[in-house]
């Protein structure tokens, strides 16, 4: 099986739903606001030349994953049950007040310090939000960290990430994910225009909320759905397919092939099957923007099915699929 790479757990990169071209000014103006003042005074200065409640909330998104990394030695901190504290007080109300006073004491960290975890960038997207008028709301859950483990909901890996109300209508946001990536226990910075404004579709392929509505789907996935989901690799969402089936991540091995389908937003790329180190050409149909595979599920002996693309010397897995 290709070594997935274990870029910490976010390395879901790229949502067919690219807004890249609609923002260039937006993103060019927010890239060269430097850090000064404090949160509150940067959010008004990022977003006062702005109209409309789209490309305010895409300069906050832009500024935070250019200028703040993702703080690895945190993570293992964290990891290991620290940072945690109790808070006391003579009644709810103190209870609340000193809640408040040290959430915005963190807050004001990670704007100045410019690093944190997910907790941090969702804290800061938010608080900058709140301060121009947009409402955002922190959602905790699960994501999908590992391709083995299809069919295992995955109970330990925690995430925050963000919604934002634009226009009168949520929209899904992960400034972690979108900042970069950290390997090897080094935080590579690479954004990622795919994780501003996400469909939920897509999102909830690697996204699990604690609290169902925030999936946003007409239909919520169930626990046992989200874990069967095929393993999405972070390169899927770099290479122009805006669609693709089937989603559950098991293949029958009483069939000797299984049909995928895929949808690009352009022309089909060139996809292989890759098992014992090799590359493997596959049967297909190509039919303008749509690819059907015809994959030999027998003839994988590794247990997976993984779909890899060429770049230059580079094998870049796409989806991995289960056999049963």
């Amino acid at each position: 099986m290709l070594k997935w790479l274990i870029a910490f757990f976010f390395l879901f990169i790229l949502s067919v739903q690219s807004f890249a071209g609609d923002f260039d000014r937006v993103d060019k103006y927010a890239r060269s606001i430097n850090r000064s003042g404090n949160y509150k005074q940067l959010a008004r200065k990022l977003t006062n030349r702005f109209s409309n409640e789209k490309d305010k909330a895409r300069a906050i998104y832009v500024w935070i994953t250019d200028n703040i990394k993702y703080d690895w030695t945190k993570f293992q901190y964290n990891l290991k049950g620290g940072g945690k504290y109790y808070i006391k007080g003579r009644s709810k109300a103190e209870i609340s007040q000193k809640r408040r006073k040290i959430k915005e004491k963190k807050i004001n960290n990670v704007f100045r310090s410019g690093k944190g975890v997910c907790e941090d960038y969702a804290m800061l997207f938010k608080a900058m939000c709140d301060e121009i008028g947009l409402e955002s709301i922190i959602v905790n859950g699960k994501i999908k960290v590992n391709p083995e483990k299809i069919g295992i909901f995955p109970n330990r890996s925690s995430h925050a990430w963000n919604t934002v109300k634009i226009n009168n209508k949520w929209y899904l946001v992960d400034a972690t994910w979108g900042a970069g990536y950290v390997e090897a226990g080094i935080f590579h910075k690479k954004f990622e225009d795919g994780f501003f404004m996400t469909d939920p579709q897509i999102f909830i392929l690697n996204h699990y909320p604690n609290d169902p509505k925030w999936q946003l789907l007409d239909k919520s996935v169930s626990k046992k759905e989200f874990a069967d989901f095929v393993f999405v690799h972070f390169t899927f969402f770099d290479s122009n397919i805006i669609d693709f089936s089937p989603k559950n991540g098991f293949l029958n091995t009483k069939n000797k092939y299984s049909i995928i389908k895929l949808i690009f937003k352009n022309k089909p790329l060139d996809i292989y099957l890759y098992y014992n180190k090799k590359l493997k050409k596959i049967d297909f149909i190509k039919e303008g923007n749509k690819l059907e595979l015809k994959v030999p599920t027998r003839a994988t002996n590794q247990g997976v099915v993984e779909l890899v693309v060429k770049n230059g010397n580079r094998i870049l897995p796409l989806l991995e699929y289960k056999i049963k």
